[in-house]
């Protein structure tokens, strides 16, 4: 065949020989080939290559294998059997990604209600420890009151006292004011914890999901109406989801039964006893005595003799549970109390269940057990801040003390200052939270009147005669304070209380002025005091897992 000049022969014989041909020009011959067909036909005579048509054809078309178009079918391989499968890979990569998605579904509920109860505890621990030496003040009296209007004059401490002494919970003789005690300083530990759990700080009504986790009676397992299947779950009630949203606040674990344990049993909710700051070992039980709730760190009386390789401190404990009660020791009036284990969600889905042995944990029958303990302790007072006594808040006076004139002060009865520099009375306007390390306020005013007759006094020292002015080394507690002028009179408590209100032990960032002090010096200040009892005292949070 030819087109434009060009003439071609077969590639293959009707042998099936091969037989690669190329010619340029007008005719079959080639003649009158020009340079450039020339050129050209070397080209091809370089790139052209003989078939090999026995990879493609069969001599017999009909044959199987063979292609009567001349186009070749493509052979069958191994991968051509292997179709479809990738579908089965994903379909079980599906299905291990729910179970990490169940996981991490309920895991993350857990470690949410964990979370929740932690802070409740933590803010309760510290409440409990402040009114350990004292009782609160009126306001918080009333506060904790079961029935506030049962109670025929709430302006009137003695009186609201008495109602307290009068609930049935308390059980306190009339001449037993330690226990009563006791009892208010349990009672206002427990109130703050509600309170961290409330919307509004209205107990009686709570309509919001704030909680300490789903409650156990979320998640149901009933008898199913198929016979085929062993158990059945139900949300809520049962009526559906209707009114499952509209109840949904019912569902949520509040600590509203909790028990003020006034016999200190160790399992208790709340517990007063003794902390060990020198021990290593910080956790709720042993393996041997699981559930036991005993802790190495924790007694409730102080060994004697003492051991001197041991630092007990005085120290409040108050844990929150949610288990099955294995060893009958939640749930137990007056003294523990608890809420069932967080019941699971997407676990409950699973087409597997084994039931456990009676007495033993199921996990998906009684839910993921959850606990959070605190301990709080006192130290030295770090920072307070200013009193306000038409509101009865206590805080800060407007004076400030010479540390030697405050440890050589009597506690038997009042002591009284010549206002100098010993003693000086501030100008009320500048006064302000302060720290400890803070350079002494200057701003003086001799004649004003103190802000109020119960506070904190300003401690101060030169650190040894290295500062100038002084500065604040500690906080006073006074009772009875008041001033003409020319003299500074208060009464001072020889073991210094912890502070009610109104001063931490912590320091959220260090004072600018510790940067003209020597800091070491300063704390050894702090300890020298501390170790006499002179210093005011606040409560921190100790360590109760390691």
């Amino acid at each position: 065949m030819s087109r434009r000049g060009v003439s071609t022969s077969p590639l293959i014989t009707k042998h099936g020989s091969p037989r690669p041909q190329l010619a340029w020009g007008r005719g079959a011959g080639g003649e009158g080939a020009s340079r450039a067909g020339v050129a050209e036909q070397r080209i091809y005579s370089h790139t052209v290559k003989p078939l090999q048509p026995q990879r493609f054809f069969t001599a017999n078309p009909g044959q199987k294998g063979a292609s009567v178009s001349g186009v070749p079918r493509r052979r069958k391989t191994k991968q051509s059997g292997r179709r479809g499968q990738s579908l089965i890979l994903i379909i079980f990569l599906l299905v291990a990604l729910a179970g990490v998605l169940a996981l991490t579904f309920d895991y993350g509920f857990v470690i949410l209600a964990r979370r929740q109860m932690q802070t409740g505890v933590n803010a309760s621990a510290l409440e409990g420890l402040r009114f350990g030496d004292d009782y609160p003040p009126l306001r918080t009296l009333v506060a904790i009151l079961d029935e506030p209007l049962a109670c025929s004059d709430l302006d009137n401490e003695d009186v609201v006292l008495q109602c307290l002494r009068n609930e049935p919970e308390c059980g306190c003789d009339a001449s037993d004011a330690a226990c009563l005690r006791s009892y208010i300083r349990r009672k206002a530990a427990r109130h703050l914890l509600r309170l961290s759990f409330d919307d509004n700080f209205d107990l009686p009504e709570n309509n919001t999901t704030i909680g300490a986790g789903i409650d156990s009676s979320l998640v149901n397992r009933v008898s199913p109406m198929n016979p085929k299947f062993e158990h059945q779950t139900e949300l809520g009630d049962g009526s559906g989801a209707a009114h499952l949203l509209a109840d949904r606040s019912n569902y949520i674990y509040r600590p509203d039964d909790f028990q003020t344990n006034l016999t200190d049993e160790p399992h208790g909710d709340m517990v007063v006893g003794f902390y060990d700051l020198n021990q290593d070992t910080h956790q709720e039980s042993t393996a041997s005595t699981l559930d036991s709730y005993e802790r190495d760190d924790f007694v409730v009386n102080r060994p004697s003799p003492l051991d001197p390789a041991t630092d007990f401190v005085e120290a409040f404990l108050i844990r929150m549970r949610r288990t099955h009660d294995p060893h009958r020791l939640d749930r137990v009036s007056g003294v523990s109390s608890g809420g069932g284990g967080l019941p699971l969600m997407m676990g409950l889905l699973g087409w597997m269940h084994f039931d456990q042995p009676s007495g033993s944990h199921d996990i998906r029958r009684d839910g993921a057990i959850v606990r959070a303990t605190a301990i709080a302790h006192a130290r030295p007072a770090m920072q307070a801040g200013v009193g306000n006594a038409s509101l009865g808040l206590l805080g800060l006076l407007n004076a400030r003390v010479d540390g030697t004139s405050w440890k050589n002060a009597n506690s038997a009865a009042p002591t009284q200052i010549a206002i100098s520099s010993d003693a000086v009375i501030l100008d009320s306007s500048q006064l302000r939270p302060t720290s400890i390390g803070e350079k002494a306020i200057q701003a003086l005013n001799p004649s004003e009147a103190l802000i109020a007759s119960e506070g904190y006094l300003l401690l101060t020292d030169d650190l040894d005669g290295t500062v100038n002015p002084p500065v604040i080394i500690g906080f006073g507690y006074v009772t009875n304070a008041s001033t003409d002028g020319n003299q500074l009179t208060f009464t001072r408590e020889d073991l210094q209380p912890v502070a009610p209100e109104n001063a931490v032990a912590t320091l959220r960032r260090a004072p600018l002025d510790w940067a003209d002090i020597d800091v070491s010096l300063l704390f050894e200040k702090l300890r020298d005091f501390d170790s006499s009892n002179d210093l005011l005292l606040a409560p921190v949070l100790s360590r109760t897992v390691r």
